[in-house]
């Protein structure tokens, strides 16, 4: 089974108040695939673990994931990780604690192991992985867009 995704990949730096152009592309993908090609930041990696008629899981290594939240407008206290497509399948507290933070703006905390984290994001919705850094970094943006036989 295939599936088709679109990545948004985005480079910014603390060093400069011009920003590097994001990069969109398509992409057909397999399980095993492993969505990163290219990358400055040592170790990082998005396989494709599974893909079925409902989700995709992704394993990362070295990114923090980041919720997207969904078209629909919900008060974020009431919204859990599993209401936005997102399981929390291999997260410790102290990493779902790291997402409530980000969706505040709170920043990604760098001393977080993230190693092998098992993400899965339902069909139609998105998931953000940012490399775990402080002066320049890349972010991962993927909506699961539909299944190809």
């Amino acid at each position: 089974m295939k599936a088709k995704i679109e990545i948004t990949i985005k480079d910014w730096t603390g060093w400069t108040p011009q920003q590097p152009q994001p990069e969109t592309s398509i992409k057909k993908i397999s399980v095993g695939d492993n969505l990163i090609t290219q990358s400055s930041f040592a170790d990082s990696e998005i396989i494709v673990k599974s893909i079925d008629n409902q989700a995709i899981i992704l394993i990362t290594n070295h990114l923090a994931p980041i919720k997207i939240a969904p078209e629909t407008k919900t008060n974020p206290r009431e919204d859990n990780l599993r209401s936005l497509g997102i399981d929390t399948v291999g997260l410790t507290s102290s990493q779902i604690k790291n997402q409530v933070k980000q969706q505040k703006g709170m920043g990604i905390d760098l001393r977080t192991n993230y190693d092998n984290l098992e993400t899965k994001v339902a069909l139609g919705q998105s998931i953000k992985f940012i490399t775990q850094t402080m002066d320049c970094g890349r972010s991962y943006l993927i909506t699961f867009l539909k299944i190809i036989s």
